[in-house]
């Protein structure tokens, strides 16, 4: 999983995964709400599912759809988070393509 994500936002696959590495990809304005939303799933203590930009090393830009959960232990506090990314398909067409 930590190679996917590292692939999908265009970084060597031996780069180390972590919180910082996270946040040098992804697109200025979305690190607010993306920080926003894992915290607020992580004070709720749910699930999040967010979609933010990813800025590759050649400076395109691309779509991602995130989601995961944090684990816990006996007091409450984090000790881990797992989750998963994939490439948006929503982000890429124009409002007016959907049924909603």
């Amino acid at each position: 999983m930590v190679r996917h994500l590292q692939n999908s936002v265009g970084r060597a696959l031996d780069t180390q995964a972590s919180y910082q590495a996270l946040k040098g990809v992804v697109h200025p304005d979305d690190w607010k709400m993306m920080q926003a939303k894992i915290d607020g799933a992580v004070q709720e203590k749910r699930d999040y599912v967010v979609e933010f930009r990813v800025v590759r090393p050649d400076n395109s830009v691309r779509w991602r759809m995130s989601s995961g959960q944090a684990f816990y232990d006996d007091a409450g506090h984090v000790t881990r988070m797992s989750g998963t990314t994939w490439t948006s398909m929503i982000a890429r067409k124009p409002s007016n393509e959907f049924n909603i």
